[in-house]
């Protein structure tokens, strides 16, 4: 067997036209290094009352990560085709979470929502500045932040 035939085993598929419009203007701006990373990555924030097990969060968004095809490939060249194509990933990568504290330390006062609002929209344009690595199948980053509130994530 030689490379190409050996490549195609994997299962791979084109890009829609939205995901090659978004990788089209990120390399046209690529002196923009925010922008073109930004074109990448959105975020999404959702507000956690109460209790929370982290472990059992984890083991969710692992799960629906190998249940949907799309949250499990990754964006790479192949032979014979031109530009990027889906690839589906034998092996997921680990998923990177990262837990924070947005007020430092649980004996602060919690933040208000002013204050909230702004440091989450820092934390995501920080989360923005780093592009995802998604020709190794990173598409995803979750994060758990603390507001400092005991419960409050």
């Amino acid at each position: 067997m030689n490379a190409i035939t050996e490549q195609q085993n994997l299962a791979h598929w084109p890009l829609s036209p939205e995901q090659r419009a978004v990788l089209m203007a990120a390399e046209a701006n690529e002196s923009d290094t925010q922008q073109a990373a930004s074109a990448q990555a959105n975020v999404m924030v959702a507000d956690i009352q109460g209790a929370l097990d982290s472990s059992r969060l984890e083991s969710a968004l692992s799960n629906v990560r190998q249940q949907h095809e799309a949250l499990s490939t990754a964006l790479k060249s192949v032979t014979g085709y031109r530009g990027l194509r889906h690839q589906a990933l034998e092996e997921l990568p680990a998923i990177e979470w990262r837990y924070e504290y947005l007020c430092g330390s649980d004996d602060q006062e919690p933040l208000l929502d002013g204050d909230l609002n702004d440091a989450l929209k820092n934390y995501s344009e920080a989360l923005k500045l780093r592009p995802m690595a998604v020709e190794s199948g990173e598409l995803l980053r979750p994060a758990l932040l603390r507001t400092g509130e005991k419960t409050g994530y």
